[in-house]
């Protein structure tokens, strides 16, 4: 694998992962509005955003 490649691939996996952060963030917010803040999906959700 060459450096160019390398790089490629890094920058594909960093656009994922902000994406999913992003995405999270969004999902939360609905749920906290919700008052849901307790629920399994929330909790979740936290635990994606803290491990990425």
């Amino acid at each position: 694998m060459t450096d160019q490649e390398r790089l490629a691939a890094f920058e594909k996996m960093l656009q994922n992962v902000k994406y999913r952060y992003a995405d999270s963030a969004i999902k939360m917010e609905k749920l906290n509005a919700e008052g849901k803040e307790k629920s399994v999906t929330y909790k979740q959700l936290i635990t994606d955003k803290l491990t990425m």
